[in-house]
């Protein structure tokens, strides 16, 4: 099984607002050891974002992408009023360089590679969150809505109890 991210925020490998450290401590080594797991690995936003393209020229398309859904209804790092990366002709991975929620550096797979995706989930929780879901299901023009898998697309609330 190979393991891609859809963004990564540009910081040092061990930092703990590194996307790639956060899933890799949720899913655990155990599973860790079983995949291969593709890292744009750490540099300026278009070092990343090379690094990232040529790995990406070993896979065509994803079988399943597991995303989430921010508060303004971003998804990876596709933001809303910034259309980089929603155009159909956008380079598969693009870097960010202005990113409204910090860091502000961060390269992203563009809304085509992630729409090629065979089924797509959507990971949300909180009652934060319960509006922009809202939004996004009634087909509002924010990065998130205009996610589609090829076959399936679902967004499931997790209920996390602290």
């Amino acid at each position: 099984m190979h393991f891609w991210l859809a963004d990564e925020r540009c910081v040092p490998i061990d930092d703990t607002e590194r996307t790639e450290k956060k899933i890799k401590e949720a899913i655990g080594e155990k599973v860790i050891s079983k995949v291969i797991f593709h890292s744009p690995g750490f540099g300026t936003p278009i070092d990343m974002t090379n690094k990232y393209i040529q790995e990406l020229k070993k896979n065509t398309t994803f079988n399943l992408a597991i995303l989430g859904i921010g508060e303004d209804g971003h998804t990876a790092s596709l933001f809303p009023g910034n259309d980089i990366g929603e155009n159909i002709d956008s380079d598969d991975v693009f870097p960010v360089y202005n990113s409204p929620k910090m860091p502000s550096e961060r390269i992203s797979l563009s809304l085509n590679k992630i729409n090629q995706s065979e089924h797509v989930i959507f990971l949300v929780s909180g009652e934060s969150k319960k509006e922009i879901v809202r939004k996004v299901l009634c087909g509002d023009s924010l990065p998130a809505s205009k996610v589609r898998g090829r076959n399936t697309t679902n967004i499931m609330n997790l209920k996390v109890n602290k």
